[in-house]
């Protein structure tokens, strides 16, 4: 499984971490702390999936609790500053990337139950593989994100893809 792909979108959203900083959060809306402390979260549900697919099992696959405010709030109060946060994030991106990387093929295609909201809007719920859900977390979930923390220059922050 080529995994450029995915390295070349963590290495982006964490520069466009780096080149950000805590906010305050507008009302209904993410602060960068929260989107931060969100990738944070949805890597370790992937580290996880991973771990058990290369155990041989059928894990689930469900973001549900890395949109959770109280899960999300937790991990950047855990954290304590900002400095501490990006590196949470790049620890958990290197542990999925560790992870990916001992994925063979026959594992990359299987499909495992997926669960993906954004909001209160399902985007998937049927089996993915894992190579689509890497694919997925490369191609749009982290450059949405990534996305997210640049425009907060211009005040101009709102959620994107969970």
């Amino acid at each position: 499984m080529d995994l450029r792909g995915l390295a070349q979108a963590f290495d982006g959203f964490l520069a466009a971490a780096e080149g950000t900083g805590p906010a305050a959060r507008p009302s209904d809306e993410w602060t960068p702390q929260m989107v931060v402390a969100h990738i944070i979260a949805n890597n370790r549900l992937i580290a996880a999936h991973l771990a058990e697919a290369l155990s041989g099992r059928e894990p689930a696959y469900d973001n549900r609790p890395a949109v959770r405010l109280s899960y999300l709030e937790a991990i950047v109060q855990a954290a304590g500053d900002w400095v501490c946060l990006v590196d949470e994030a790049r620890r958990s991106a290197v542990e999925v990337m560790q992870l990916a990387g001992l994925v063979d093929d026959a594992t990359a295609v299987r499909r495992f139950p997926t669960r993906v909201e954004d909001g209160n809007r399902v985007r998937i719920d049927e089996p993915v593989s894992i190579a689509h859900l890497l694919d997925a977390q490369a191609e749009v979930h982290l450059p949405s994100h990534a996305g997210q923390l640049r425009v907060v220059r211009t005040g101009t922050m709102s959620r994107a893809v969970a």
